[in-house]
């Protein structure tokens, strides 16, 4: 029996198959070199495995320009975003599923990941730390999902992160991501402690809300009517379920098997939600 060895065995199959690629591995560790040159050079289906702490230009504002990659951090070292306020991933040019983050912690952010339009896998993400002021409009110190984007957010942690204008974790706009198994503690927010939904339909399984604040906003005063819309299954087996409400009716947000909820949803006011 012939045997080959497994180099032998992948040039014989590029031989044979001139149009069979290999995704190619890109290893980045911080301090010795940037990330976007290396997004910019890589091909498709291609992998960057990170590495350390990065920030700075060329680290942050990263754009790949609709190419779908794997983002992972080191399994070693790990790999953490320390933004300065700004974003880090833009996904905004049509990435698919195939576009995969994971692992990585995202520190001192201001929306640390976009997603518009877009539909990138997120798996085991660290939200930590993470702030917006005014200036950076109605944002979500974590995520902001908006146009149509459905990013699958799977295992994700979003703790202790503030936004003096929107949502404390994520803002969803115009948006249906699926959060599946993901922690909200301790977040804070003026419209929603941990997530601000406005006209989007993003649905919750599994996820636990603790501990999440929204602003008292003193201006609100009896000026407004509180208006929202629920759904028909409000209360089933223990779970909660709440969506913004719009002229059109209910948005069919969904949240199942949370613990704990302190943010605020409706298209008219600010509303402040705690159930215990």
């Amino acid at each position: 029996m012939l045997r080959l060895a497994p180099g032998a065995l992948l040039l014989a199959l590029l031989v044979l198959c001139p149009g069979l690629s290999v995704a190619t591995v890109h290893v980045v560790v911080a301090g010795s070199g940037s990330i976007q040159p290396v997004i910019d050079a890589a091909a498709p289906g291609d992998t960057l495995r990170l590495s350390g702490n990065f920030s700075g230009a060329g680290n942050v504002g990263l754009d790949p320009a609709g190419k779908d990659l794997v983002y992972l951090a080191s399994e070693a070292t790990g790999a953490t975003f320390t933004a300065g306020g700004q974003t880090v991933f833009f996904f905004r040019s049509g990435e698919t599923a195939a576009t995969r983050v994971s692992g990585i912690t995202f520190l001192g952010s201001s929306n640390a990941i976009l997603c518009d339009g877009a539909s990138p896998t997120l798996s085991k993400l660290d939200f930590t730390g993470n702030y917006g002021s005014p200036s950076s409009g109605v944002g979500g110190a974590g995520l902001r999902c908006e146009n149509g984007a459905s990013p699958l957010v799977d295992g994700c942690a979003f703790s202790s992160n503030a936004h003096l204008r929107g949502a404390g974790a994520c803002v969803l706009s115009g948006a249906a991501p699926s959060f599946l198994d993901c922690d909200f503690s301790n977040n804070s927010a003026a419209l929603g402690g941990a997530v601000y939904v406005d006209d989007a339909s993003p649905l919750f399984v599994d996820c636990v809300f603790a501990g999440n604040t929204a602003y008292p906003l003193a201006d609100v005063g009896g000026k407004y009517t509180f208006r929202f819309h629920l759904h028909t299954d409000f209360f089933v087996k223990n779970n909660f379920f709440c969506c913004e409400g719009g002229t059109d009716g209910d948005r069919h947000a969904r949240l199942r098997g949370a613990v704990n909820l302190g943010f605020t949803f409706t298209e008219w006011t600010e509303v402040y939600f705690n159930i215990q």
